[in-house]
């Protein structure tokens, strides 16, 4: 199960909102809102929302199976429209009209004061911890030049770069730049969704940033046993980068450029249960 796939194609994604966004955060730390929605003599889920952090979402029922895609959908574009008309999430009560009722009835009348941790917890979501970078920051410490792991968790941030992390940085831009994307072509990447607060559904329509480089494949990847596979269009231009182990063409990987701006056009899920992200490179020619 995924044996022929180098460890880099299946490392996480950052999944961090690009600026400009008008969406609300998918993710609050503090106090929020929760409404519950029943649906086909079931609760889906619960709509949640909190004023203070300008964040909401959709909460899945998880023990009673997942709900129906079309209604995580449904949620995430209403929520989108409250955002988008100025308004606080708070506001959606007396906003929302009509609803496909496919995607369950709102219990105004009854709402749950909670945390959002509480609630994913109740429902049967346990978020599995982002990994710690702490051995990677012990490398980074060394003041040599260091893994593609170490490279990428300082440009993500999470701890501070040295003088000779940012030489790999300068020397690989240049490599990169030096043969383009010379065609749009699509590539495939998997990755755990555990960097994504929300549910994986809510990332339709998400523009994203990765602040790390990009390791894609030029194949297929077997959704079987992964959190998520991205098929990611790439438009000519982008600096960009082939490299395989020799003698195993197979294992090949495509390095695409640090900082790219990518949106998710499409969420469907695998019969493994494996998220399919259909996504697209966002750049231009003076990018």
């Amino acid at each position: 199960m995924n044996e022929d796939v180098p460890a880099q194609l299946l490392a996480p994604l950052e999944f961090r909102r690009a600026e400009g966004s008008t969406r609300y955060a998918p993710w609050a730390g503090g106090p929020i809102t929760a409404v519950e929605v029943t649906g086909l003599d079931a609760r889906l889920g619960w709509l949640w929302w909190s004023d203070a952090e300008s964040a909401a979402g959709w909460v899945t029922d998880h023990r009673t199976g997942p709900a129906p895609m079309g209604v995580v959908f449904t949620w995430t574009n209403v929520w989108e429209s409250v955002a988008n008309a100025g308004h606080g999430p708070s506001a959606l009560p007396t906003l929302v009209g009509e609803i496909d009722p496919n995607a369950g009835i709102p219990q105004w009348g009854s709402v749950a004061q909670t945390t959002l941790t509480a609630l994913q917890a109740t429902e049967g979501q346990t978020r599995t911890p982002l990994p710690s970078v702490a051995h990677l920051a012990i490398e980074a410490l060394s003041g040599d030049s260091v893994s593609g792991a170490t490279l990428d968790a300082g440009l993500r941030g999470q701890f501070p770069m040295s003088d000779a992390m940012r030489e790999q940085v300068d020397s690989l831009d240049a490599a990169l730049r030096r043969k383009p994307v010379p065609e749009t072509m699509v590539v495939a990447r998997g990755t755990s969704l555990v960097a994504w607060p929300g549910e994986p559904e809510a990332l339709w329509g998400e523009r994203l940033i990765e602040n790390a480089y990009f390791p894609t494949r030029l194949g297929t990847i077997d959704p079987e046993g992964i959190d998520a596979v991205v098929h990611l269009r790439v438009p000519a231009g982008v600096p960009a980068m082939y490299t395989a182990p020799e003698g195993r063409p197979e294992r090949g990987i495509l390095i695409l450029a640090r900082g790219l701006e990518w949106t998710v056009d499409a969420v469907e899920r695998a019969s493994s249960g494996t998220v399919i992200l259909s996504a697209t490179v966002q750049w231009e020619e003076n990018h």
